[in-house]
């Protein structure tokens, strides 16, 4: 057991949790002169999807994590209003799907809306409650919201599930907000 500025970590031998299932996609076409990214194809191979079978909640998934990735390259929020038709209609389609309920929990954050982002990551997480990926959601919202013991547990939480870079990555930033910079490089 190892103690990282009053969270305690125990690591863990091996993870077999699934990931959030929505690859971190791609854009839509992306102008003549601009050379084609990763984030270009995966969006085009989603919209081929979603062309040859309209009904697939997975290419709804796909373009909508596709979406979101190209607005953290672009910062155009230009996309947002497209996640948030995509991601409708997914849930309409499957109501509880995890992805779709983790997708709209990071589509809310994006969105500076924490407190719908906390809601859709407590969602997330009650689908899934063994998937540490909700728990960034959540942390996410309650450091935003001002609500650091919460924040703390859930952070503990989340690298009790999987102790990887995205845990790792909170318990940094928990430890850099209540001052312990050398905690925060440590971690």
């Amino acid at each position: 057991m190892n103690r990282l500025g009053g969270l305690v970590v125990i690591p863990a031998a091996c993870f077999l949790l699934a990931s959030c299932g929505a690859s971190p996609a791609a854009s839509s076409s992306p102008s003549p002169s601009a050379p084609r990214t990763l984030t270009d194809q995966r969006i085009a191979d989603a919209q081929q999807l979603l062309h040859e079978s309209p009904s697939s909640v997975k290419g709804l998934l796909d373009l909508s994590a596709g979406y979101l990735q190209k607005v953290r390259e672009t910062g155009d929020p230009a996309y947002y209003p497209k996640v948030d038709s995509l991601l409708t209609s997914a849930l309409q389609r499957d109501p509880q799907s995890f992805e779709a309920t983790l997708l709209e929990a990071t589509l809310k954050l994006a969105r500076h809306d924490f407190v719908a982002g906390l809601d859709w990551g407590q969602r997330a997480h009650a689908l899934r409650p063994s998937n540490s990926a909700p728990f960034g959601a959540i942390v996410d919202a309650e450091v935003e919201l001002g609500r650091y013991e919460a924040a703390g547990k859930d952070t503990q939480s989340m690298v009790d599930l999987r102790p990887d870079l995205t845990s790792y990555s909170r318990v940094s930033y928990y430890r850099e907000l209540h001052g312990d910079v050398d905690g925060a490089i440590t971690a």
